[in-house]
């Protein structure tokens, strides 16, 4: 019986030490390796965008003239966020800043939602939030929100 108790003990240390920090150290690089996201950082002078979440795109217009497309760029419903340098779109002392969130058609989904979200930076730092959305409802395709933002250019 003593001989048969120390047998148990000595498997179950080896149990534990095969498990232990190896296996760890695995899972801790396949976790590192699959949650793995691209960060991306404003520009550190003058101002720029960053989407966050866009479906489906945006547009950006700057004094009324459309300088940007995310679309053409990025298609629909980009599963990464975007940076945008307005520093040379920009080009009057005080411009005014448009972003235009639309909504497309949706072929493959019950129904068809749209969500923006951005943040908008001057020298890297933040200035303005935007979290705008259909709250979870189906919605009609085209322009479902527009707003507008004052830049003072120095």
């Amino acid at each position: 019986m003593k001989n048969l108790i120390q047998l148990m003990i000595i498997g179950i240390m080896c149990v534990m030490t095969s498990c232990g920090s190896n296996q760890s150290e695995t899972k801790k690089k396949a976790i590192s390796v699959d949650t793995e996201v691209e960060i991306v950082q404003p520009v550190r002078e003058g101002y720029s965008i960053v989407f966050y979440k866009l479906d489906d795109f945006a547009r950006i217009y700057i004094d009324d003239s459309l300088v940007y497309d995310t679309s053409e760029v990025y298609g629909m419903n980009p599963n990464k966020d975007i940076l945008v340098d307005l520093n040379p779109l920009l080009h009057a002392d005080l411009s005014t800043l448009k972003v235009e969130a639309h909504n497309a058609a949706c072929t493959d989904c019950n129904s068809n939602k749209w969500q923006i979200i951005y943040e908008i930076f001057q020298d890297g730092e933040s200035i303005d939030y935007v979290s705008n959305d259909s709250n979870g409802e189906a919605a009609d395709l085209g322009l479902k929100a527009t707003l507008l933002h004052p830049l003072e250019v120095l």
